[in-house]
């Protein structure tokens, strides 16, 4: 890596690294009192309505934002464009996805409190979706200050009304609303932040909408088999065991999931510089990439054992291992396989 690139990348990634801190120490924060007084039963449910609305999501929020990133990152004059036209027809598959996930969780016959907590993620993904593309458009920029500010407001805001509402007695349903508006206060920071850089947003148009979706086609086909791909368990389950159960395999997941803060940081402090060596400095995009995966697995490698190791330990700690024992072996498993998917975050993230 050339001087500029590695400053470009170490920047990014120190502003990542600072905003995981604060954000994971708040959902750490949370997650000490969420699975605890809900019980497994209630937390499951709060657990499958998240992981219903991220399969769903998928339609709405299209390329993400890594296509957004690209976009802008080539074009940074076009910002104002690529922006409100990547919003616009997100409005209508928003429509599209909303109906479908109400209509899939009728007909799974789930209980009345977790089709109402999935109508209220539902209604979540319109302003989720519109901050994913701020935050791509910012990343474009190879700005990720804004988006981190957004991000532990969020968190911050959702973690200490959360676990107030906890304390007070509030249930699975009133968490899920407290979640939304977490996202909804992100989105508002986004779009204020946005406006230094775009002061006067453009009208919609139509063709380049179409353009835009034609373009990010490829993106969305990587955002379904992956999000299928890790999110499809939890709704098996779901259909083939008792609440309790998903609540179990949650509590797992969700510690998995905090592990995966690393290639993400990484992955979207490179993402914007690779775009901009591909097909230019090949060599140097590939001497790039090959120090991120060294990155990767110099770190991967240790985390990977400690939490297979102390997999008892966490569990203990997090969620209480009298109502969570069967959630040790699933963090067993997901810690096999996390050191697998740090490399596969960087590789994805290059092609």
């Amino acid at each position: 890596m050339n001087k500029d690139i590695a400053q470009s990348v170490a920047r990014n990634t120190a502003v990542q690294f600072g905003q995981q801190l604060i954000t994971w120490a708040s959902s750490f924060a949370l997650m000490l009192f969420l699975p605890r007084l809900l019980g497994p039963e209630k937390y499951g449910r709060l657990y499958l309505a998240e992981m219903v609305a991220a399969m769903f999501i998928v339609l709405v929020t299209y390329d993400g934002r890594f296509s957004i990133a690209k976009q802008v990152s080539r074009r940074p004059e076009e910002a104002g464009d690529i922006l409100v036209n990547s919003l616009g027809f997100r409005v209508g598959l928003w429509v599209i996805s909303f109906t479908a996930m109400l209509t899939f969780s009728l007909v799974a016959g789930y209980p009345t409190p977790v089709v109402i907590i999935i109508a209220i993620f539902g209604v979540e993904m319109l302003w989720s979706a519109a901050r994913a593309v701020y935050s791509g458009a910012f990343l474009g920029f190879e700005i990720t200050t804004y988006t981190a500010v957004s991000a532990i407001v969020e968190r911050v805001f959702v973690s200490v009304v959360g676990i107030t509402a906890l304390l007070l007695g509030g249930q699975e349903i009133v968490i899920a609303i407290v979640m939304a508006t977490g996202t909804l206060l992100n989105f508002i920071i986004c779009s204020g932040y946005f406006r230094r850089y775009v002061p006067r947003l453009p009208r919609f148009d139509r063709a380049k909408a179409w353009k835009l979706m034609k373009s990010g086609f490829p993106f969305l086909l990587w955002t379904i088999f992956g999000v299928v791909y890790y999110r499809i368990d939890t709704v098996m389950l779901s259909l083939m065991t008792p609440e309790k159960v998903v609540g179990w395999y949650g509590a797992a997941y969700k510690f998995y999931d905090v592990l995966v803060f690393l290639p993400s940081i990484f992955s979207i402090a490179i993402l914007p510089v690779l775009s901009k060596l591909y097909g230019k400095e090949n060599l140097l995009l590939a001497r790039t990439t090959q120090k991120g995966m060294d990155f990767i697995l110099l770190t991967g490698i240790p985390i990977s054992i400690v939490c297979f190791y102390f997999s008892p330990d966490i569990i203990g700690f997090l969620f209480g291992i009298e109502n969570y024992a069967p959630a040790v072996f699933n963090l067993r498993i997901f810690a096999a396989g996390l050191l697998l998917l740090y490399i596969d975050m960087i590789l994805a993230t290059a092609i």
